[in-house]
């Protein structure tokens, strides 16, 4: 007996260990292909308040980053943000932005990123409309590299149409080609408003960034928007500047772009037209590039101060050669205004860069925001 209770504990031991051992084996990571990596995260963040108007706001964000071949790299990232508030004449306005990168060839690397502005009303005809900065930075030849950021604004209403919208700031830094490097841009804005229904909206500001030398590369950004409203249902339109940036050497670039349009009402549906603004540029050598961009925004107000103003703005850039690139782009911004000062302001913005040649590299990006207002029942 006492050899049959030997046996059996022996028995038990080598069980026991056996199935550590299958155990730890299957937590273990077994390496694929050499070079290769996969290493999504994700984030999630939700803000929410409570009172009059109160406001949840709850931001998603998820990266991937995958490796393959010699040392290439793509990585996509999506953002989600939610934003609804609640009261009369509350507004939800969800912004969704969403930067795809690609790279292909030997360590070749472009990440354009796109962001869209939040519009948010709360009260009787109080309006807050927050800024938007976009940079892209492309890189194309063996190994170039670049690194863009993007902002997008916070839009929070609290109490009796109070509003205080704070911008965030954007700095894009690039070096392509033999020594070529562009500058950092940084953008600044910050809303705060007091009182029912009173806003101030500050202007931002834009750095130009120019490069000289062969495969030389411009990347300006620009975005100013100025909002202003008073009493019930006035809407005064934000304007809009575009920076100038142009090369020279081998491969020349220009690609200026100007817009302007001013909108203004007063009283019950009183209404000043927009400007429109349209510039062409064109260059010629090897690798010519031309950028003309249309603009063009409509107002038309209709009853106690409501207001719809959609603008749109379509720009091209088309260049030939070896290493090429087009990247259109395409903005719709429509705003449509019902009952007493209630606005709404949905925008999509699509652009699209595709290059070819050595080292080429595509990387479109898309973004979408809707804006829904209710209707307030009229006061007797």
């Amino acid at each position: 007996m006492h050899c049959a209770r030997n046996f059996l504990q022996i028995t038990t031991i080598l069980i026991i260990s056996t199935e550590q051992y299958k155990t730890t084996n299957a937590a273990s990571v077994i390496p694929t292909d050499e070079g290769k990596s996969a290493a999504p995260k994700t984030t999630t963040s939700t803000v929410k308040t409570t009172g009059d108007g109160d406001t949840s706001a709850t931001t998603t964000t998820t990266s991937t980053v995958q490796t393959t071949g010699e040392g290439d790299t793509s990585a996509s990232t999506t953002t989600t943000s939610t934003v609804k508030t609640t009261g009369e004449g509350d507004t939800s306005a969800p912004t969704t932005t969403t930067s795809t990168v690609k790279t292909t060839g030997e360590g070749d690397t472009s990440a354009p990123t796109t962001t869209t502005f939040t519009v948010q009303t709360t009260g009787e005809g109080d309006t807050s409309a927050p800024t938007t900065t976009t940079s892209t930075v492309q890189t194309t030849g063996e190994g170039d590299t670049s690194a863009p950021t993007t902002t997008t604004s916070t839009v929070k209403t609290t109490g009796e149409g109070d509003t205080s919208a704070p911008t965030t700031t954007t700095s894009t830094v690039k070096t392509t080609g033999e020594g070529d490097t562009s500058a950092p841009t940084t953008t600044t804005s910050t809303v705060k408003t007091t009182g029912e229904g009173d806003t101030s909206a500050p202007t931002t500001t834009t750095s130009t960034v120019k490069t000289t030398g062969e495969g030389d590369t411009s990347a300006p950004t620009t975005t100013t928007s100025t909002v202003k409203t008073t009493g019930e249902g006035d809407t005064s339109a934000p304007t809009t500047t575009t920076s100038t940036v142009k090369t020279t050497g081998e491969g020349d670039t220009s690609a200026p772009t100007t817009t302007t349009s001013t909108v203004k009402t007063t009283g019950e549906g009183d209404t000043s037209a927009p400007t429109t603004t349209t510039s062409t540029v064109k260059t010629t050598g090897e690798g010519d590039t031309s950028a003309p961009t249309t603009t063009t925004s409509t107002v038309k107000t209709t009853g106690e101060g409501d207001t719809s103003a959609p603008t749109t703005t379509t720009s091209t850039v088309k260049t030939t050669g070896e290493g090429d690139t087009s990247a259109p782009t395409t903005t719709t911004s429509t705003v449509k205004t019902t009952g007493e000062g209630d606005t709404s302001a949905p925008t999509t913005t699509t652009s699209t860069v595709k290059t070819t040649g050595e080292g080429d590299t595509s990387a479109p990006t898309t973004t979408t925001s809707t804006v829904k207002v209710i209707p307030l029942p009229l006061q007797q």
